[in-house]
């Protein structure tokens, strides 16, 4: 279990929260899902991230999935990348499969790579949105 997992504690599905309210500065990696309601500044490397609503991350950001409806500023590099409607992406993005909702704010320079295991990277992506829309990311 990595650091930030053990700080912020880990649930039966592998989830971290950085909540609300909290800040913290440096490298932050784990082989969980990743939900940044807080701010971190610096590099996150995760198996899937998902900035919400008031979120931030200043730094780049690895993960198989990253869902943003927060802000990101920095270099993305991941499979599946959405912006949600209130979402923010500021600097360079690497991705395979890219969505945008109306409303989303992208001030990026963008770039696809080959895509790989098309329909797993699909469901993560449909599973992060609905936690997001039900409120449980």
């Amino acid at each position: 279990m990595s650091f930030v997992a053990h700080l912020f504690g880990r649930s039966e599905r592998g989830r971290s929260t950085i909540a609300t309210g909290t800040t913290l500065r440096g490298t932050v990696e784990g082989a969980v899902e990743l939900v940044v309601a807080g701010t971190i500044l610096g590099d996150v490397r995760a198996t899937a991230v998902t900035v919400a609503e008031g979120g931030r991350i200043n730094g780049d950001v690895t993960a198989e999935v990253l869902y943003v409806a927060g802000n990101v500023t920095g270099t993305c590099d991941t499979a599946a990348l959405a912006i949600g409607a209130t979402g923010t992406l500021r600097g360079e993005a690497f991705y395979e499969k890219f969505e945008v909702a109306p409303g989303a704010t992208i001030e990026a320079r963008c770039h696809t790579r080959p895509q790989r295991a098309e329909a797993a990277t699909s469901q993560k992506v449909s599973t992060l949105h609905k936690r997001a829309a039900l409120g449980a990311a």
